[in-house]
């Protein structure tokens, strides 16, 4: 099986579009395509699924995704492993959020390197299980030197940078009520069944406080962890959801996505590193360039 079709695999999977992807990876799109295929032949069952002008993986392409990725985090260690043994490059490993992969991360990372074109790092990125619980457990057991995420209060010698910014948009059915009326607030939803992120996701904390200042609860019909089943179960008129502002929402044809003014710029993503530990002067000019970097918060689209 070939290692750089599997890489192909990862990207198409996470940019969900085959031009961006062959884009991403300095190739053409038939070179995209005829890998994917290959692959497919190889593992004999479909890994994509066409949904509007994307593609998405089918369910035995989320499975392949997992063992890929775990299988090229480890090989990629060993890789690294050796490379600090007998190269004298420090390594400064990075961990992130899928939607940060796609241009935040990577165009913060490649600014960095034009402002110090001195630095002899390697950048070494991970995005093992895209849950930022996970995330900061591995800054806590020293997997990693930083993490782009969103903020979990319960980890006293984690320190926090705000870096980019997203909206938050409300989905519902088609035909919904709300999709009805003129303007729509947060406290319009409550009267309806909601499809919620689990207690696990890093947005959870962030819809939650939206509802803080109310008396009446949500009511939660669905918990999950992945945006595409959100969007899945209001398309099938389990209930509505807050969610971040992804493009591929626009390709789902059973919800309609309404912005609303509360939600603007809700969802914030941090960079996150631990104050306990000695940093490598590289590291240390990274986390003062993003500390510059996020006085003017950006979008990551």
């Amino acid at each position: 099986m070939n290692l750089q079709h599997l890489r192909y695999f990862l990207t198409l999977a996470d940019l969900e579009h085959y031009t961006d992807a062959a884009k991403s990876l300095h190739i053409t799109q038939p070179t995209l395509s005829h890998a994917i295929s290959m692959l497919e032949e190889e593992v004999q069952v479909p890994l994509f699924t066409k949904q509007g002008r994307n593609v998405i993986l089918t369910e035995q392409g989320k499975e392949f995704y997992t063992t890929v990725q775990s299988s090229l985090a480890i090989l990629d260690s060993g890789v690294q492993n050796l490379q600090r043994r007998y190269t004298n490059k420090p390594n400064i490993h990075l961990t992130l959020l899928r939607v940060l992969g796609r241009k935040a991360v990577p165009q913060l990372v490649r600014k960095f390197i034009e402002a110090y074109p001195e630095t002899d790092a390697i950048f070494d990125f991970h995005n093992d299980s895209g849950m930022s619980h996970d995330m900061i457990e591995g800054l806590i057991h020293d997997k990693y030197d930083l993490a782009f995420c969103s903020r979990l209060d319960d980890y006293p010698t984690i320190s926090y940078i705000p870096i980019f910014s997203q909206d938050l948009v409300l989905i519902v059915p088609k035909q919904h009520p709300l999709s009805k009326q003129e303007t729509v607030t947060v406290e319009d939803t409550l009267i309806f069944p909601q499809v919620w992120f689990s207690k696990r996701s890093g947005v959870r904390p962030v819809i939650e406080q939206l509802y803080q200042s109310f008396t009446e609860k949500p009511q939660i019909a669905f918990e999950v962890s992945e945006d595409e089943t959100v969007a899945g179960l209001v398309a099938q008129g389990f209930g509505l959801a807050i969610i971040p502002k992804f493009d591929f929402l626009s390709s789902i044809e059973d919800i309609e996505v309404i912005e609303i003014d509360e939600l603007k710029d809700a969802r914030i993503y941090y960079a996150a590193y631990r104050k306990d530990k000695s940093l490598s002067n590289d590291l240390k000019n990274f986390i003062d360039f993003i500390t510059t970097s996020s006085m003017e918060l950006g979008d990551i689209v």
